[in-house]
């Protein structure tokens, strides 16, 4: 019984060298990658358990909670098969819109990112009102039914009622 326990827990432990996943350096929190550009990607350790397939591992960029990450885009490959093959520039697609994103690298189990800022400088924001010109003509006034403006009237008619009936008072 001993000898079956100990060969449990020496395939545990062969398992978990096996199961490798990256420690993603950069981006990190705080981080700011610019749409359009190349940006800087660092991990370490390697994913050597991959046997061939660590040399075209798929890093993808992904957005949400943690509870409900979802895909964006697939921005390339890294080669992780190695200790000294530790960084690649990833090119972010010019119209990715500006927001917060992780990145999601297909080691076995897969390896995340921190959130970290994309900003698109290229993206156009559209103004929350737009400017009047000065040589429109004036919008049209709308009728109101709805009675708001006679009891807004008549408001105003019983506080000019109350304040003739206080001069009087005071007089």
């Amino acid at each position: 019984m001993k000898f079956i326990t100990s060969v449990a827990i020496a395939a545990t432990a062969v398992a978990a060298v096996s199961a490798q996943t990256l420690a993603v350096n950069d981006p990190n929190v705080g981080t700011v990658w610019k749409a359009g550009a190349e940006n800087y990607l660092r991990w370490s350790g390697s994913c050597k358990a991959l046997g061939p397939n660590a040399k075209n591992v798929t890093v993808s960029l992904m957005k949400g909670p943690a509870d409900r990450i979802g895909f964006v885009a697939k921005l390339g490959t890294i080669d992780c098969s190695s200790d000294n093959a530790v960084n690649a520039m990833m090119t972010i697609a010019p119209d990715q819109a500006a927001g917060k994103y992780s990145l999601e690298i297909g080691t076995s189990p897969v390896s995340y990112s921190p959130i970290f800022d994309i900003i698109n400088p290229a993206a156009v924001v559209a103004p929350t009102s737009a400017p009047q010109s000065e040589t429109t003509a004036p919008a049209q006034q709308q009728k109101d039914t709805s009675g708001a403006g006679a009891l807004a009237a008549g408001s105003m008619v019983a506080a000019a009622g109350f304040a003739v009936a206080a001069l009087q008072f005071v007089l």
